[in-house]
């Protein structure tokens, strides 16, 4: 384990004996946390950034938003909270102008480059016609207005301060199993699981206006998993050309209903590295859960042990 810290002169400091390390990302928040607890017994710092560094792999790389000093029952604790390096993206915002033809090449090497973010890939591939950027768009924001209107894709920035342009996270699959039968790599054995059931999320039909005639939504677009469930849940849409929304969105608003349907939490007494994004297949009692995916990744690093829980969405529904 390696805990370097870069403090408010540009040095770099080792403190490797952290009492607590715990580490939260979800795919629906821009930035990854990490919170480090020591036993204080020096002289007081000012740290900026911080590199946390396990089995050799780079883990966090983010910036320090807070130190907490508490001193209880004779003992004094540093607390530090960090942010990934997508902090640098949301706090910072870009001047309002409009921009022909951006790509994501002048994007990163204008605005992400000089915070020590790398890229995962360069696509060059423009923007089409004039991107406005308004007043108070962040860095963040204007790469992820970039990813959705050129590659339908949210934009990302891992753990470890990878920027994520084109929507390929993680393309690794990794299995989950109450046994020990196979010790293959990214197969992993559980301690605990959690399987949730949610039915008030699940869109069970989509009534469609397609056509301009009042009040005809008669094109139903029906969810399979809901009528197996015997769940009501009836939404309207208008796919008309004034409505600004096609038949499609129908479709997407049910799988993203069912991607809700089932959670699985698994807690497993290793370290999952990279998990957040990826594939995931899990075996409890006989089903197997197939399609699903890791969405959100809590670890602790505690007393020499380590604990990876892990939220599951399970699309195969």
């Amino acid at each position: 384990m390696l805990m370097e810290w870069t403090d408010i002169h540009d040095n770099k400091v080792l403190k490797n004996n952290p009492l607590k390390i715990t580490i939260h990302a979800n795919q629906k928040e821009y930035c990854d946390i990490m919170t480090v607890v020591y036993r204080y017994d020096e002289e007081f710092s000012f740290y900026r950034e911080v590199k946390f560094v396990f089995d050799d792999k780079t883990v966090f790389r983010g910036m320090v938003d807070k130190q907490t000093l508490t001193h209880k029952d004779g003992k004094i604790y540093l607390e530090l909270h960090c942010r990934s390096l997508a902090g640098y993206l949301t706090d910072n915002e870009v001047q309002p102008q409009n921009v022909n033809n951006i790509t994501d090449s002048v994007i990163y090497h204008s605005y992400m480059e000089n915070f020590g973010l790398s890229v995962h890939r360069i696509a060059n591939k423009p923007y089409n016609g004039i991107m406005n950027i308004g007043k108070n768009m962040s860095i963040y924001d204007l790469a992820e207005k970039y990813c959705q209107s050129v590659f339908h894709t949210a934009f990302r920035v891992n753990s470890d301060g990878t920027a994520f342009f084109d929507g390929n996270i993680n393309d690794i699959t990794y299995s989950f199993t109450d046994g020990l039968t196979d010790l293959s790599e990214n197969i992993y054995s559980y301690s605990a699981i959690c399987l949730e059931y949610d039915r008030k999320s699940v869109v069970s039909q989509v009534n469609v206006k397609s056509s301009l005639a009042e009040n005809d939504y008669t094109l139903a677009v029906k969810n399979p998993y809901a009528q197996k469930q015997k769940i009501s849940s009836v939404k309207y849409l208008d796919a008309t050309p004034s409505g600004g929304k096609c038949i499609f969105d129908a479709e997407k608003l049910i799988q993203n209903s069912n991607q809700q349907a089932v959670m699985i939490t698994v807690s497993c007494s290793c370290f999952v590295f990279n998990a957040l994004h990826g594939k995931a297949v899990v075996h409890y009692q006989g089903e197997t859960f197939a399609n699903a995916e890791i969405v959100q990744v809590d670890y602790c690093f505690e007393k020499g042990k380590v604990n990876s829980i892990l939220k599951i969405s399970y699309k195969g529904v």
